[in-house]
Protein backbone atom coordinates (compact mmCIF):
# COMPACT_ATOMS: atom_id res chain seq x y z
CA UNK A 1 0.00 0.00 0.00
CA UNK A 2 2.88 2.36 0.71
CA UNK A 3 4.33 1.77 -2.76
CA UNK A 4 0.93 2.35 -4.37
CA UNK A 5 0.44 5.61 -2.53
CA UNK A 6 3.97 6.71 -3.47
CA UNK A 7 3.40 5.89 -7.15
CA UNK A 8 -0.07 7.45 -7.50
CA UNK A 9 1.13 11.08 -7.75
CA UNK A 10 3.58 10.08 -10.50
CA UNK A 11 0.91 8.18 -12.41
CA UNK A 12 -1.51 11.09 -12.10
CA UNK A 13 1.16 13.51 -13.31
CA UNK A 14 1.88 11.39 -16.40
CA UNK A 15 -1.84 11.02 -17.12
CA UNK A 16 -2.07 7.22 -16.83
CA UNK A 17 -0.78 4.18 -15.01
CA UNK A 18 -1.35 0.57 -14.14
CA UNK A 19 -1.26 -0.97 -10.68
CA UNK A 20 -0.93 -4.75 -10.46
CA UNK A 21 -1.51 -6.45 -7.11
CA UNK A 22 -0.77 -10.14 -6.75
CA UNK A 23 -2.21 -12.12 -3.89
CA UNK A 24 -3.23 -15.63 -3.06
CA UNK A 25 -6.59 -17.14 -3.87
CA UNK A 26 -6.73 -17.56 -0.09
CA UNK A 27 -8.22 -14.09 -0.18
CA UNK A 28 -11.41 -15.64 -1.56
CA UNK A 29 -11.63 -18.84 0.45
CA UNK A 30 -10.76 -19.44 4.08
CA UNK A 31 -9.14 -22.56 5.48
CA UNK A 32 -8.97 -23.81 9.03
CA UNK A 33 -5.65 -22.94 10.62
CA UNK A 34 -4.91 -20.07 8.25
CA UNK A 35 -7.16 -17.28 9.49
CA UNK A 36 -4.46 -14.63 9.74
CA UNK A 37 -3.04 -15.58 6.34
CA UNK A 38 -6.52 -15.51 4.76
CA UNK A 39 -7.31 -12.15 6.34
CA UNK A 40 -4.06 -10.65 5.05
CA UNK A 41 -4.72 -11.87 1.52
CA UNK A 42 -8.32 -10.69 1.60
CA UNK A 43 -7.03 -7.27 2.61
CA UNK A 44 -5.11 -6.92 -0.66
CA UNK A 45 -8.32 -7.40 -2.63
CA UNK A 46 -10.24 -5.16 -0.27
CA UNK A 47 -7.65 -2.46 -0.92
CA UNK A 48 -7.49 -2.97 -4.70
CA UNK A 49 -11.17 -2.99 -5.58
CA UNK A 50 -12.09 0.41 -4.10
CA UNK A 51 -8.75 1.82 -5.29
CA UNK A 52 -9.91 1.15 -8.83
CA UNK A 53 -12.98 3.29 -8.20
CA UNK A 54 -10.83 6.10 -6.83
CA UNK A 55 -8.29 6.25 -9.67
CA UNK A 56 -10.21 5.30 -12.83
CA UNK A 57 -10.92 8.95 -13.62
CA UNK A 58 -7.14 9.50 -13.72
CA UNK A 59 -6.76 6.74 -16.34
CA UNK A 60 -5.02 4.48 -13.84
CA UNK A 61 -5.92 0.82 -14.18
CA UNK A 62 -5.91 -1.70 -11.34
CA UNK A 63 -5.37 -5.41 -11.92
CA UNK A 64 -5.65 -8.10 -9.27
CA UNK A 65 -3.95 -11.43 -9.95
CA UNK A 66 -4.90 -14.37 -7.74
CA UNK A 67 -2.73 -17.41 -8.44
CA UNK A 68 -4.45 -20.57 -7.38
CA UNK A 69 -3.30 -23.49 -5.31
CA UNK A 70 -0.64 -25.88 -6.46
CA UNK A 71 -0.41 -29.45 -5.29
CA UNK A 72 3.03 -29.77 -3.76
CA UNK A 73 4.50 -31.92 -1.03
CA UNK A 74 3.51 -29.25 1.49
CA UNK A 75 0.06 -28.53 0.09
CA UNK A 76 -1.90 -31.56 1.34
CA UNK A 77 -0.48 -31.36 4.87
CA UNK A 78 -1.10 -27.64 5.25
CA UNK A 79 -4.49 -27.35 3.63
CA UNK A 80 -6.10 -30.72 4.14
CA UNK A 81 -6.35 -31.40 0.41
CA UNK A 82 -5.99 -34.99 -0.67
CA UNK A 83 -3.76 -36.43 -3.36
CA UNK A 84 -6.67 -36.29 -5.83
CA UNK A 85 -5.17 -32.99 -7.00
CA UNK A 86 -2.25 -34.85 -8.52
CA UNK A 87 -2.60 -37.08 -11.50
CA UNK A 88 0.33 -38.87 -13.04
CA UNK A 89 2.82 -36.34 -11.69
CA UNK A 90 0.86 -33.39 -13.07
CA UNK A 91 0.48 -30.36 -10.84
CA UNK A 92 -2.91 -28.90 -10.07
CA UNK A 93 -3.01 -25.15 -10.43
CA UNK A 94 -5.84 -22.72 -10.87
CA UNK A 95 -6.11 -18.99 -10.53
CA UNK A 96 -7.89 -15.79 -11.43
CA UNK A 97 -6.96 -12.40 -12.79
CA UNK A 98 -9.26 -9.45 -12.46
CA UNK A 99 -8.63 -6.41 -14.59
CA UNK A 100 -10.49 -3.27 -13.83
CA UNK A 101 -10.36 -0.68 -16.59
Amino acid sequence: MYATHAALPLMRAQGAGHIVNVFSGAGRTARVGASVYNAGKWGVGAFSEPLRQEVYKDKIRVTIIEPGAGATDRFPQNWGVGSDLQSGGATFCTGFAYHYA
